[in-house]
């Protein structure tokens, strides 16, 4: 399974500033959610890529009083398929820090050459 998520910013016509998130499995746009940024801080969104589906479950259950179905659906395939989304939010941190530890490799090697 691929599982990743988009992060679009945003501002209201009020002024007030939030993210949306939007959840893709599978190259599919599967869900979505918005948070104003007094809600990324209180909820510990602030690092969306290094969640955890079981944390995003936790999330979207604080943030709303009323869950609807759709979100009902969400939530529920988040939590079926925790493992695999786990796997691949894993997966996509580590080639994360693999193409960082790259960096550093070759910035590192050009010092050692001058």
């Amino acid at each position: 399974m691929d599982f990743y998520i988009k992060v679009i910013r945003y501002l209201t016509l009020g002024g007030e500033k939030g993210k949306k998130f939007i959840f893709v499995v599978n190259d599919e746009e599967k869900f979505e959610e918005s948070f104003s940024n007094k809600e990324i801080d209180e909820l510990n969104i602030d690092n969306p890529h290094q969640m955890l589906a079981g944390d995003w479950v936790n999330a979207i259950n604080s943030k709303n009083w009323f869950l609807s179905k759709e979100d009902k659906a969400f939530l529920a395939f988040l939590d079926e398929n925790e493992e695999k989304i786990n796997d691949a939010i894993a997966r996509a941190n580590i080639s994360k820090l693999q193409r960082e530890l790259k960096s550093w490799e070759r910035y590192l090697l050009g010092q050692d050459h001058e």
